[in-house]
């Protein structure tokens, strides 16, 4: 069951988001218990800095590994954060990766293969970082662009 965000206000505080990784870490402790696996899906202001530390560095930092998990939001490389690195840097902590491409010439999303992201490299991390789904959530036309890469990509 993945959390999608905890709903904080943008002028929310380092300790806000503290205080919410904490709580996530109780309601994941209790959702172990009933044989389910807790998880958080990151978005673009995860990857803002507050007091010189990356919001997201700290909620990995905050949170349980073993209650809370990681849903992967691949669209962050068009703010310049790249998944393969995070999957390498949080071994095991992964469940999931969202899917999406980013095209640096026209600045929009693009069809998976057909943007920035090294896809091989990508996957190759996932298997470290943990990953066992990968969800691809775009218009059908982006989709049907995106099924040959992921139909051949061998991981």
């Amino acid at each position: 069951m993945i959390l999608s965000s905890f709903g904080l206000p943008k002028t929310a505080t380092l300790d806000d988001w503290r205080k919410a990784a904490e709580e996530l870490n109780r309601i994941g402790e209790t959702m172990k218990k009933a044989g389910l696996q807790c998880g958080f899906h990151n978005h673009h202001g995860e990857f803002q800095t507050l007091g010189g530390k990356l919001i997201h560095d700290e909620l990995m930092n905050r949170f349980d590994g073993k209650l809370v998990k990681m849903q992967f939001q691949v669209a962050v490389i068009s703010i310049g954060f790249e998944a393969a690195t995070n999957m390498t840097k949080y071994p095991g902590r992964f469940i999931s990766l969202h899917l999406a491409d980013w095209s640096i010439p026209e600045k929009k999303q693009a069809p998976v293969g057909k943007g920035s992201v090294d896809w091989k490299k990508l996957f190759e991390a996932a298997k470290k970082g943990g990953v066992k789904n990968y969800y691809v959530e775009m218009n059908m036309d982006a989709v049907r662009e995106s099924y040959p890469l992921l139909r051949d990509l061998k991981v």
